[in-house]
Order: C-alpha cells, then structure tokens, then sequence
C-alpha cells in the first residue's frame, strides 16, 4: 500500500506543472472539424467499438482516396467520441468540456510517458537514482506547453493529436528498454510483438510516421549516453528490436504510399495529408521548429487577445481567484522541484559502472555531461523530425501558416524543445564543481523555469478568453449543452433552432462545418437519441402561442 502511494505521489509531482498550465484549456470550445464529427461519430458508433471497428475498417478505400489511412487511428477516435457524449449525458456536463477532462488526462499520460524518457536516459548515463534531473523536467515540460492557437494539439482533437504524440514516444520506451541495452539475442516473440507495433504505428496517424525514426533516435542516445561502442550498440537486442519494428512499419508503409501517391495523381486527396518536396521545405521546416518554442506561443496568444479584444494581463493572474489559485500552485511545484535539487545528490556510476562516485565527483560531472548531451541530441531530432512533418504537407507549402501558429505536429515539436532545455540546463549544472554553487545554481534553474511556466499559464489563459470572446465558439458551446441537457418543450425547440440558425449565418457555407451539415447530423443524433430532431421547424410557431 505505501509502494502505491508513494508511485501515486511521484506521478503528482511529475504531472503537477504540466497539468496546472492545461486547466485553462479544459472549457475550449469544439474547433475545427470537431465541430461536426463529434456529433457524426455519436450517432453512428455510439461508444460502440464492434461498430467503430467495422467503419474503420469498411472506410479504408475512401480515405486513401482522400490520401491517408488511418483505421486504428480512426476506429478510436469514433469510439472517443461516443464515450464523451456518454459522459456528458451522464454527469450533465457539455461535451467540450468533457473533452477538456479528456485533454488533461492525456496531458497526463503524455508527462509521465516523457518522464521515463528522461529518466532512462539518466540510468544510461550512470545516474542511478536521478531525483535532481526530475525534479527539474516537469518544469521543462510544462513551460513549453502553450497552446499557441486553435489549429493545435492542445486545443483541437486532443485524443487524437496528443495520442499521436504519446504513441512515438511509447514506442520508442518498448523498442530501448534497460533490458534491451544489451548484447543478446532476441526471444521468439519479440520480432513478432516489435513488428506487429511497427505496422500499427503505420496505421494510427499520419504523425507516428516519425515514431520508427524517434525510437531509433532514443536508442543512439541511451548508447551514447552509456557511451557504448558502435559496433557493440548495433548487436543489442534493442538494435535487434528496432529493426524488427522498422520491417513492420515499412511493410505497411510503402505499399500504402505507393496507393496514395497513385490516387493523389488524380488530384482528389486531402492537401493536410498529402506529402509534397518543394524548394520551400527547408525555410518551412525553420518556421515549423520555431513555432514549437515556448516564445513563440507566448508572443502568438498575446496577438490573439489583441485581435479579439479581450484583456488579460500579467496583473490578472494574480487578482483573479482561479488564476490566482493555478499561479500558487505554480509556485509550491516550483518550490517542491527546488527542495528535490537541493538534496542530496544521486550516485552515479563511472564510465565502465564500476566505479563509485557521486554527482559532485568527476564521474558525476561527467554523468550529467553524458546525460545533457543525449538530451540535446534526442530533443535536436524530435524538433527535425516534427518540422518535417509539418513542412513536407502541401496544405503547410501553400498556405504557409505563419511561425507561432500550431498545428497537429507542434506538440511534438514542443517535447523536443523541452528535452533540449533540460539538456542544456544539465550541461550548466554539470560544468558547475562546487557543491554548494551547483545547489544554488539548481534552485535557481527551478525558478527560471516557473517564472517562465507562469507565462505559459497566461498565454494559454489568453486563448481560453480570446475563445469565449469569439461568437461562433460561443455559440458551438451552447449547441453542445443543448445536446445533453434537452429542453423538451417548444421553447427549448425554438431556442435549439435560433442556436443552428445564428451558426449557420457565421460559418462560410463551403466549409464541411458550416451550418447545414452540422443541423443533419444534430438532427440524426438527437433523433436516434430522444426520438425528435434538435431543431423542428414545425414547431418553431408554438413557441410563441
């Protein structure tokens, strides 16, 4: 029961910074083509995975002809989305909020899964009970979690996007574990297991395409950060693994690629999944790793509450009782990951984990070099990687998204960032020889970075009031209350209809959003549903009488 608790409470202090610059994000309302899918997938699967499974699977070849396939990524989405007007209906709360609880609990997933990327990197780097480092990350993650827009993972297809996310870097977790950073051979069910998660890397999303080059990317850096020869890292069973993992992934990759190129020829594929080489991808794949840093999106949000008319200052984070409250929690996590730094140090092992020493001694120092420099190097590649997904889109060469706004790859960008920081803060303190200046340096490491998490807060609180400030969000979220809290008399059929009609009147008619096809699919859910459309033209009079 005490290992429990005391796993429950490592969690909490992992998850708390990440969490607390989330909360602003948790009543967001429905973007994008959420809008409508929501209620589509709803109705048509309702929670059901027996069904959701049968319409993916029945849906392949007309999304590889609209360029992309994703039925394991799509068979989750729909049965997502039939769970969280579930939950709506049952605890009486709207669907966008719900799936703002469903944003936090994959914030949360998502900390502790890079949590054990840090951590792994320290055991390889001879830190062998590595508190300090963290109990500095977190805060590293946290602060480069600025939903920077409405076009990105934190703020639109949350499950899907953020999911995406936390697949590569789980994938990369199964490919290089401890035990597999060893010479040996592999057991029979292990090319098995590592080839059939390659293929369905190749089948969720088009983000976890960079999970095989992730993972390998992690391995190279475990080894170097054990500082394990070439030639001796290249017959570990996580070389073994991996490879087993690239054969699964690429035996679904390429013929699938080869279908899509085939049927985007005729020029009918969806451009936000279609890949295109153009001379522009290099200045892209720039902007597209720069939107990804943490001032980008702070300066971002803050053009948007310009934009919007709204007013949210530094001064209000402190004088508003929720903001305030998040901006003191801010501070007791900042002051907890302080205290941890300045205790006592972890033991380290020497370059051959032979040698005893600590993180004060040379092999100390050189720990953390070796730690700091595998950090920089994994976070270098993730950065890479997420900005070429973005920039190799033909929907991001032509419309070329200005740097500072998200998109569906950013988050991914955003953790490279954050193990870049880290590694950059553990070569400083690394550097450092006096204990006592390593401390202080440390503490001073945590402050840094919680002034800077509550400019994350106060950018990401910036979205949430420039969204309620916007009229068509407004008026999705009381169409999304609508649909859980059902007003059965002609008053409340009246009210339903001024709702899709004031949205219709909004949304441009050509978008896939716009107010007719949102009105068909509101109508089929509460139909099947209630047993009566969620606008009766027929009764709209009655109202009145």
């Amino acid at each position: 029961m005490r290992k429990q608790g005391s796993l429950v409470r490592q969690w909490l202090l992992t998850a708390a910074p990440t969490l607390i610059v989330a909360v602003p994000l948790v009543g967001l309302s429905l973007q994008g083509d959420e809008r409508r899918r929501l209620y589509r997938s709803a109705h048509h699967y309702s929670g059901n995975p027996i069904k959701s499974a049968r319409s993916a699977l029945r849906n392949v070849d007309a999304y590889l002809d609209a360029g992309n396939f994703r039925p394991i990524g799509r068979f989750a989405e729909g049965l997502q989305h039939g769970v969280v007007l579930e939950a709506s209906e049952l605890t009486g709360m709207a669907p966008h909020t719900t799936l703002g609880v469903v944003r936090l609990t994959m914030v949360l997933a998502l900390s502790l899964i890079c949590a054990q990327i840090v951590a792994a990197l320290a055991r390889s780097a001879g830190l062998t009970r590595p508190k300090r480092i963290l109990a500095l990350y977190p805060l590293a993650l946290g602060t480069v979690l600025v939903a920077n827009g409405h076009s990105g993972a934190l703020a639109q297809f949350s499950f899907v996007f953020i999911g995406a996310v936390a697949v590569i870097l789980a994938t990369a977790l199964a490919v290089a574990r401890d035990a597999d950073m060893e010479i040996r051979g592999l057991r029979w069910h292990e090319p098995v297991t590592m080839s059939l998660l390659g293929a369905a890397t190749a089948m969720t999303y088009d983000l976890v395409y960079a999970a095989p080059a992730v993972a390998l990317a992690y391995g190279a850096a475990r080894a170097g950060a054990s500082r394990m020869p070439l030639r001796d890292s290249m017959r570990t069973a996580a070389a073994r693994r991996w490879a087993a993992l690239a054969v699964g992934f690429l035996a679904v990759f390429i013929p699938v690629r080869i279908v899509i190129a085939q049927r985007c020829g005729q020029g009918s594929c969806y451009q936000g999944s279609e890949l295109g080489l153009s001379s522009d991808v290099a200045e892209l794949a720039a902007s597209r790793s720069l939107t990804a840093t943490p001032i980008e999106g702070w300066s971002h949000n803050a053009s948007i509450i310009r934009d919007s008319g709204g007013s949210l200052g530094l001064p209000d984070l402190f004088t508003t009782s929720l903001p305030a409250l998040l901006v003191l929690a801010i501070v007791a996590a900042t002051a907890g990951a302080a205290v941890r730094m300045g205790a006592q140090p972890s033991t380290a092992r020497g370059p051959l984990g032979n040698t005893p020493g600590d993180e004060e001694g040379t092999d100390g120092r050189r720990a953390w070099t070796r730690l700091a420099a595998a950090l920089v190097a994994l976070g270098t590649v993730t950065v890479v990687l997420a900005a070429l997904v973005g920039s190799l889109s033909r929907w991001a060469q032509q419309t070329r998204p200005p740097t500072g706004q998200a998109w569906r790859e950013t988050l991914l960008g955003q953790v490279g960032w954050s193990l870049v920081i880290l590694g950059v803060l553990a070569m400083l303190l690394g550097l450092i020889r006096s204990p006592a200046v390593a401390k202080a340096a440390g503490v001073g490491a945590c402050a840094l970075l919680g002034a800077c998490l509550t400019l994350t807060l106060l950018a990401n609180s910036r979205l949430a009031v420039a969204d309620r400030h916007d009229q068509v969000s407004a008026i999705t979220d009381q169409i999304a209350s609508e649909t859980v809290n059902v007003d059965t008399t002609s008053g409340g059929n009246a009210r339903r209809c001024e709702l899709i009609d004031r949205y219709t009147e909004l949304v441009p008619p050509h978008l896939w959003i716009a107010g007719p096809g949102l009105r068909a699919d509101l109508d089929d859910l509460m139909v099947g549903r209630y047993g009566w459309p969620f606008c009766d033209p027929a009764r709209k009079s009655e109202a009145g009488q």
